[in-house]
């Protein structure tokens, strides 16, 4: 299922068997929920989608990817301000790819917006082809992935999938039962917490993105501090 060197693999084979049976076995709460409660939070609309409410013409028709889709609200929200022709989304747990592929589809029809979700295997973008989107964006993800090398390596494999200028947005916040930033912790499910600004700068550079920009602002919901991060190919 993964292709990294053994030692790698055998140390992370676990931790991502139960991360993907703990999502499938909740994928009908994504359903229920599909967190609508973000939809209020002015930070995420500023944040996350700034690049598309500030060029609304810049990515038209093109081909944007959403890494950790759920049941598909932010397909739709992407689909809607950035008028591309393509938006899929990539998810670990199979029914959650299928949900969110039936929700975005109905309600990106009148936008003739297709719509294609796969079922992903928690460590790479496969089976997206290299350099295929222009814009990229992952939501309310990174912050349950508590072990740094798998988290690194989906962070590089969006790269991969990335077009040449093509823009990545993500975002982490502060919440409970957290472990370190860097630590590979190999138990499902924990959080991580980042310790700032610049702890979440230099390690995107490693990524070798280029534009890395980190805001820290207050979350909307529970008054503390979350960071969005944008940054280019």
């Amino acid at each position: 299922m993964i292709n990294v060197n053994e030692e790698v693999a055998s140390r992370n084979r676990a931790y991502l068997r139960s991360a993907k049976e703990f999502f499938q076995k909740h994928s009908h709460k994504m359903v229920a929920e599909n967190h609508y409660q973000h939809n209020i939070e002015p930070n995420y609309w500023r944040y996350m989608f700034e690049d598309l409410v500030s060029n609304p013409e810049g990515f038209r028709d093109g081909a944007a990817l959403e890494y950790g889709c759920g049941a598909g609200r932010n397909l739709v929200n992407m689909g809607v301000l950035g008028g591309f022709e393509r938006v899929d989304g990539l998810d670990i747990a199979k029914d959650n790819a299928l949900n969110a592929q039936q929700f975005a589809s109905l309600k990106l029809e009148s936008y003739d917006t297709k719509v294609m979700c796969l079922e992903g295997d928690g460590y790479t973008c496969l089976p997206l082809r290299s350099d295929s989107y222009d814009f990229v964006m992952s939501h309310q993800v990174f912050i349950h992935i508590p072990n740094y090398e798998v988290r690194g390596h989906i962070i590089r494999e969006i790269r991969r999938v990335l077009k040449s200028g093509g823009v990545f947005v993500c975002h982490f916040m502060t919440v409970g039962d957290s472990v370190g930033y860097f630590d590979n912790h190999l138990s499902f499910p924990k959080n991580v917490q980042p310790e700032g600004e610049r702890q979440l700068k230099e390690d995107f550079l490693t990524y070798e993105f280029s534009e890395v920009k980190v805001t820290e602002v207050i979350n909307f919901v529970n008054q503390k501090p979350e960071w969005y991060i944008r940054c280019v190919k």
